[in-house]
């Protein structure tokens, strides 16, 4: 199944921003699966494994584990509190992931619209209709593919609890094509 990116034939990202996009994925899934660790319902289970260990291996480190999730209210605020700084930090992660895609179809948008002006002033200066000239029409459809592709993002950037499938497909289509591309210029 080909991705919209791969359909769109987009340029791939820079090397260092796919190394961006891996490592802000990577801390997106750390924060989110302690997000998924923090919830009002694992308080018992918490207070039940401390208790088990503290019995198993009375220390004073065991005892601090018990200490500090004994009082359920407390200890229920507590992973609520943490629970939604893990939210914020996959949150900027998440946007700074956006962002990075973001300024690159920006760039890619702006040159498009360029090319597609320069297309028509040629086909107007040859005496062609600009709205039938292959190069511009091409063009616009370029430029069409690419405000759907940011359309896509923004849609992707309109739910900060997940991170979706199109971000990921960009990051592993991109680093492939940086790659390739890298590795047939060092040849």
């Amino acid at each position: 199944m080909k991705t919209l990116t791969s359909k769109q034939e987009l340029p791939p990202l820079s090397k260092a921003d796919v190394a961006a996009l891996k490592a802000l994925h990577q801390q997106w899934c750390v924060h989110t699966q302690r997000m998924a660790q923090l919830t009002p319902e694992q308080v018992l289970a918490d207070q039940a494994a401390a208790l088990k260990v503290f019995l198993a291996s009375p220390t004073l480190e065991n005892e601090q584990r018990l200490g500090v999730v004994a009082d359920e209210r407390l200890t229920r605020q507590r992973y609520r509190v943490l629970h939604d700084a893990y939210l914020e930090l996959a949150l900027q992660a998440k946007t700074k992931a956006v962002a990075i895609i973001r300024r690159h179809l920006d760039h890619l948008l702006e040159a498009a619209r360029q090319g597609l002006r320069h297309h028509e002033n040629e086909a107007i200066k040859q005496g062609q209709s600009h709205l039938l000239d292959e190069p511009s029409t091409e063009m616009r459809q370029w430029v069409a593919r690419l405000e759907q592709s940011l359309k896509v993002l923004d849609e992707a950037a309109s739910h900060p609890d997940e991170w979706s499938e199109e971000l990921l497909r960009w990051g592993e289509q991109t680093a492939s094509t940086t790659l390739l591309r890298n590795d047939a210029e060092q040849s």
